[in-house]
């Protein structure tokens, strides 16, 4: 898995095994969800596989639970592309 921060700001790659077991460890996953609530930008996180993206969105449901709430995370797939992005409440 590799991922960016969407608008405008310079990539921030992390590069990642492709292996199930170690997909993003629960804390970064943590930083990453933290990071996208308090500035606002969007996270992509590409993996190798349909099966890792969706593997992954599972996982991260249960991170969110507990990090966020009031809800304002809003997570989508789309084929190896998770999108991770700060929903807004008008």
């Amino acid at each position: 898995m590799y991922g960016r921060f969407v608008q405008g700001r310079p990539k921030r790659r992390t590069e990642r095994p492709s292996r199930l077991s170690g997909h993003a460890g629960s804390r970064e996953t943590e930083l990453l969800c933290l990071d996208v609530l308090n500035t606002g930008r969007a996270a992509l996180l590409t993996f190798r596989t349909t099966k890792e993206a969706y593997a992954y969105v599972s996982f991260l449901h249960s991170v969110k639970e507990r990090l966020d709430p009031r809800g304002l995370l809003d997570v989508s797939v789309r084929g190896r592309n998770v999108r991770i992005r700060k929903r807004l409440k008008l």
